[in-house]
């Protein structure tokens, strides 16, 4: 073991000889030594005996670079045949178009990071697989959703197969989905996972759907015990086919003669026979009808045409009930006591106006609330405690959604030219820009002089705000309790109610601005009164 410094210098024969004979000492056993040679060269080796590692000197001859160990069969290196690694095996995380891990002759397919903690699986330059640094797998993204994400195509299992997973105990396989010899598709073949009360579904070569049946005989095939929620395919109350929800309660099946019947409580209410016609009551046509017949316990309503209809009800109903589309009782009054209606009311010749009635608490019958009239006009009435018409709208505020639009010249629901505009932020806008009260001397007693109003419009703080909530803008205007200290006559309050027109306990407090108007109106009169008698003073003292 030796190092030299590969320089032979001048001396005696002896002596150069002994030079040459220690380089070609340190050639031949790679300089080995504890330390590293003092003369250090490019590409030079070093058999480091104190690490016990063979290393090379870099290009730059800047430092060593390790290249394998002395003690250990190829240096501790992989032989081109394979073998075993004792160590992590670190590549760089590469992309879809250049995998770190890559196939020999093929370096856009392999495997890749496409960030920290994940791992891709890609082909021809575009990733396929994906396992998140959450676990879990996509196949054709990026940002799997669940253990296993296959997204954009679909899943082709060919041959028997069975799906299966494992129990909480781990040692059993539970089948879920699966294929038999006969391409019949089974869910829940082995009787284990997807299950509703141990029935079996079951989709046949065929193309038939079995729930409760391994043999399905039409294209839907249930099979259930009596008193199942749903029944399809079995003898019920007499007819063949049918379809059931509870146990005898409520049912829909059809008959011999082809015939779609409706049952309650296992007997026929309702049936459209195979003219068409809907029957209610009866089982049977009993008079000439074409297309409806109503048989009640006492008596029946048939008709085919729609002034046979309009007919039978001017005849069944007084002028002023109408016909009553819908009645809803929430109280323990009598079995008729009806709290909600709405009648299409008729006037002796047609059906011409919509009524809308509720019952208050307590009150024996209902109250007409709303009416639309033949001609469209609508007509509200409240009770005292609650307010009118009340809209409300989840848009912002602002002036791009209106909370009520008037228009005019309508030919119908959807045209017109629009006149009078509220939005959402509270603005009221109109054509004309006017804003009138009713001011008719002939309605009007006690007409005086109004008092100054020059002291109020001085003492009145005009301020800049925003609202808390819904306009964030900087506006311009009084506050109601500082108005208060000056004019009183000016505010007005409202009590806060809830959705049903509970008082709530509190006031919302609001600033009259249109009579504050006709005071600033009087004040500007004062004020040219004012100004008049200065300019004519002035006038005198400069003729003076």
């Amino acid at each position: 073991m030796a190092t030299h410094d590969y320089v032979i210098a001048n001396g005696t024969g002896a002596a150069v000889r002994s030079d040459i004979n220690g380089a070609l000492a340190a050639i031949v056993s790679q300089n080995s030594n504890a330390s590293e040679p003092a003369t250090m060269y490019a590409y030079q080796w070093w058999a480091d005996t104190t690490t016990g590692l063979l290393k090379i000197r870099n290009a730059a001859n800047s430092a060593w670079v390790t290249i394998g160990t002395l003690a250990s069969a190829n240096l501790g290196l992989l032989p081109l045949a394979g073998g075993t690694m004792t160590g992590v095996l670190a590549v760089t995380a590469g992309t879809a178009a250049l995998p770190g891990i890559a196939v020999s002759g093929d370096p856009n397919t392999g495997i890749y990071s496409p960030g920290a903690d994940q791992i891709g699986i890609a082909t021809g330059g575009t990733g396929r697989v994906f396992v998140s640094s959450a676990g879990l797998v996509g196949i054709g993204t990026t940002g799997p959703l669940a253990l296993c994400h296959v997204s954009g195509g679909n899943i082709l299992l060919s041959n028997a197969f069975y799906l299966a997973s494992r129990n909480a105990a781990n040692n059993a396989s539970l089948s879920l989905i699966g294929r038999d010899t006969s391409d019949n598709v089974l869910i829940d073949p082995d009787g284990y996972g997807l299950k509703v009360g141990g029935t079996t579904i079951v989709t046949t070569s065929a193309g038939r759907v079995g729930i409760g049946t391994t043999s399905p005989s039409s294209n839907l095939h249930v099979s259930a015990a009596s008193g199942t929620a749903i029944k399809i395919s079995e003898t019920n109350n007499g007819v063949s086919g049918s379809l059931q929800a509870g146990s005898t309660s409520v049912s829909l099946g059809t008959d011999t003669n082809h015939s779609l019947n409706f049952y309650t409580n296992a007997v026929e209410r309702a049936r459209i026979d195979t003219s068409g016609r809907l029957l209610v009551g009866t089982s049977s046509v009993s008079s000439s009808v074409n297309q409806v017949e109503v048989v009640t316990a006492s008596s029946g309503v048939g008709f085919s045409t729609y002034s046979a209809l309009e007919s039978a009800l001017r005849s069944s109903y007084s002028a002023y009930a109408g016909l009553q589309l819908a009645a809803y009782q929430v109280d323990s009054g009598a079995p008729y006591t009806k709290n909600v209606d709405i009648v299409a009311n008729s006037d002796g010749t047609v059906p011409s106006q919509m009524r809308f009635l509720t019952k208050a608490d307590g009150a024996a019958s209902p109250t007409e609330r709303m009416r639309i009239t033949s001609t469209g006009q609508s007509i509200f009435f409240t009770a005292s405690t609650s307010s009118s018409v009340i809209t409300r709208n989840a848009a912002a505020a602002g002036t791009s959604i209106a909370l009520l639009i008037g228009a005019h010249s309508a030919t119908g629901i959807s045209d017109g030219t629009n006149s009078f505009i509220v939005w959402t932020n509270g603005n009221v806008v109109n054509t004309n820009n006017s804003y009138g009260a009713i001011s008719d001397v002939k309605l009007k007693e006690n007409i005086v002089d109004a008092n100054s109003q020059w002291d109020d419009l001085k003492a009145l703080q005009v301020r800049n705000y925003n609202f808390k909530e819904g306009q964030t803008h900087t506006q311009i205007g009084l506050v109601a309790q500082e108005v208060e200290l000056v004019s009183p006559g000016l505010v007005s309050e409202s009590p806060d109610r809830d959705e049903e027109g509970n008082d709530l306990g509190t006031v919302t407090k609001a600033v009259n601005y249109s009579v504050l108007y006709m005071k600033a109106v009087k004040a500007l009169q004062e004020a040219m009164e004012r100004i008049e008698s200065l300019e004519t003073r002035l006038s005198a003292l400069e003729a003076a």
